[in-house]
């Protein structure tokens, strides 16, 4: 599984005594996502909100994955790593986004770097 870690130059992480390499992204634009939040009694709720979304370059051999907030959720084997900087949105067996969540990123994406 593909670690790296999006931060300023200053800072360094290690994990079980390995350094995750740190990458600047390619791109980045704001769109506006679905997301959940927790309701007052504590459930999970839809919600939409507008959100920032990172774009970085996979490395040689790495498959391309949507990260939330930084850590891997899944494998895309699109052409380029998602980091969605808020809560995504799972399926109910909460292995994977649902299709329609991943439709829309992979629009979003498609219409920033391609025009």
């Amino acid at each position: 599984m593909a670690w790296f870690f999006a931060a300023n130059d200053s800072l360094k992480v290690t994990v079980n005594g390995g350094v995750i390499p740190q990458r600047k992204s390619i791109s980045s634009f704001t769109e506006t996502l679905t997301t959940d939040i927790a309701g007052d009694s504590g459930e999970l709720r839809k919600t939409v909100r507008v959100v920032e979304v990172e774009i970085y370059e996979p490395a040689s051999g790495e498959t391309a994955m949507l990260y939330e907030l930084g850590i891997p959720v899944v494998e895309t084997g699109d052409k380029w790593h998602y980091n969605v900087l808020q809560k995504v949105p799972l399926n109910g067996d909460r292995d994977n986004v649902t299709p329609a969540y991943l439709r829309d990123l992979r629009t979003f994406v498609y219409n920033h770097m391609h025009f």
